[in-house]
């Protein structure tokens, strides 16, 4: 089984999930996401996040070369900074092929900026951030009988396996998650991508 991402904008995130129910992909899930881009320029002008879904859909692997086609054929991913594709397999053992890892960092809610300038930093090119809500009972608040859950900011960065351990290393000796727990790193294998320029 794979897991394939598919990141783009909300208009076109919409026509590809239409594309993908035509060549029989009817079940997935779509999450909203924040891009973000590697200038200090857009930073420095609030600019630096854009708007996107990140449509997630668990295939064979007939389903994911169909992703893939419509993802090359008919929104040129590889060609051009509309979107990205990405596949996990889960079926993964340790010195399989794969093209790049991606890294999933999870932290508190409104510390997504700070991870994904660490990341800038040490060779990422791009994140992805999606929001959630962390289920520890030692950290909820009751507030009258209502119980508030903390939020939390996942950040997807997908990278060449070279730079992976040096991103881990740099995210920890920032954020102490180690000593302090205060957040949760981990890497999945991706054994195909379109999309993605790893030399910038």
């Amino acid at each position: 089984m794979f897991v394939n991402h598919i990141l783009l904008d909300k208009e076109h995130a919409k026509h590809f999930v239409h594309d993908m129910r035509e060549v029989g992909l009817d079940k997935y899930l779509v999450v909203p996401a924040s891009g973000t881009a590697k200038s200090s320029i857009l930073r420095a002008l609030g600019m630096h996040e854009t708007k996107k879904e990140l449509i997630y859909c668990i295939t064979y692997d007939e389903g994911r070369q169909k992703i893939k086609k419509l993802a090359i054929d008919k929104y040129h991913f590889d060609k051009k900074q509309g979107g990205v594709y990405y596949c996990c397999d889960t079926n993964y053992k340790k010195g399989d092929e794969m093209e790049a890892v991606v890294l999933h960092v999870i932290v508190d809610r409104g510390t997504a900026d700070d991870v994904v300038e660490t990341l800038e930093k040490n060779g990422g090119t791009g994140a992805t951030v999606i929001h959630g809500r962390g289920s520890g009972i030692e950290k909820r608040t009751a507030f009258f009988d209502f119980v508030i859950e903390p939020e939390k900011d996942i950040v997807l960065v997908v990278t060449t396996e070279e730079k992976r351990q040096g991103m881990i290393d740099a995210l920890n000796e920032e954020f102490g998650f180690e000593k302090k727990n205060t957040g949760v790193i981990f890497s999945l294998p991706v054994v195909d991508a379109v999309g993605f320029n790893f030399d910038r």
